[in-house]
């Protein structure tokens, strides 16, 4: 009986390693071959879009002390969009009143680029001009984005300006 059992027992661990091993290759065939249906995006993906800018904040240090004002855009100003695409470039379409009437004041076109990791959007325009900020809000329906520059700011020239500027997703 006892040598039944051996035997047995040994068949049984034969065939558990015969088992094991081919369910262990199969496993790493199935992980290391499955398909990659759900690439990982493009880190611009997100920023693709229709943006409406609705207001803007400005913080920067005077002769006369700290600055910080928030502006919100009036309803013509709203009008205004920045498109993201997905070829890395984009348009800004910029409206203002003029003598009391909401009109087009500026249309130019831009291309970018947008590092997800260090979330650094850096454009380039039409111009030549170019900026570089940080994204700090990204969502399906939120940004708000952060550049430093050098502006004039209550009649003082060449003030470092952090400038802020809020948008949301819109459809046209």
């Amino acid at each position: 009986m006892k040598k039944l059992f051996h035997q047995t027992f040994h068949k049984m661990h034969v065939l558990k390693k015969a088992l094991i091993f081919p369910l262990l290759i199969l496993l790493m065939i199935s992980v290391s071959c499955r398909s990659n249906d759900e690439e990982t995006p493009p880190d611009n993906q997100a920023l693709i879009g229709i943006w409406q800018p609705y207001k803007y904040n400005q913080k920067a240090t005077l002769s006369t002390g700290p600055y910080d004002k928030t502006t919100d855009l009036t309803i013509c100003q709203q009008k205004s969009r920045v498109i993201f695409d997905q070829n890395d470039a984009g348009t800004t379409k910029l409206y203002g009143e003029d003598n009391g009437t909401c009109t087009l004041q500026n249309e130019a076109t831009f291309t970018y680029t947008y590092d997800a990791s260090s979330k650094t959007l850096n454009i380039k325009n039409s111009d030549g001009t170019t900026q570089s900020g940080t994204i700090k809000q990204l969502s399906e329906s939120d940004l708000v984005y952060e550049l430093v520059g050098t502006l004039e700011i209550e009649g003082e020239a060449n003030v470092k300006v952090t400038t802020t500027i809020y948008g949301r997703r819109t459809k046209d």
